[in-house]
């Protein structure tokens, strides 16, 4: 599979594939500072026309050891966006001490988690 960069973002690396999934990774280990959360939350607005053409969007957690309860509503509320543009929202390599918030809180229910990007991708079929 063939990547491209999309430039443009500074707390996210975005990448679109050759199959027009647009797949963000955030660059911090740990998301608790308030001008961090506001600069993610304002990257990943951006992130829906991007992911317009394909209708697939994977945000993935594979640096990520730490999110802070201001970043996990930040994801919700994508989902929530992705939910009303008819786009196909994923979530990807979150590790063991995220995953089980998210499972505590029934967010796993809620989202489509895979263990890895090449899960996430396979899972849109």
């Amino acid at each position: 599979m063939e990547w491209e960069p999309i430039k443009g973002f500074e707390a996210l690396e975005v990448r679109r594939s050759d199959t027009g999934v647009v797949v963000a990774r955030f660059l911090d280990r740990r998301i608790s500072e308030k001008d961090l959360v506001r600069q993610i939350g304002e990257e990943m607005e951006e992130l829906l026309p991007l992911a317009e053409s394909s209708e697939k969007l994977v945000i993935d957690f594979e640096n990520l050891e730490f999110i802070c309860s201001s970043m996990i509503q930040k994801t919700i509320d994508l989902k929530k966006a992705a939910i009303s543009a008819s786009i196909q929202f994923r979530l990807c390599n979150i590790c063991p001490e995220i995953l089980e918030v998210f499972e505590i809180t029934r967010l796993s229910e809620f989202f489509t988690i895979n263990p890895d990007l090449e899960r996430a991708l396979a899972s849109f079929g």
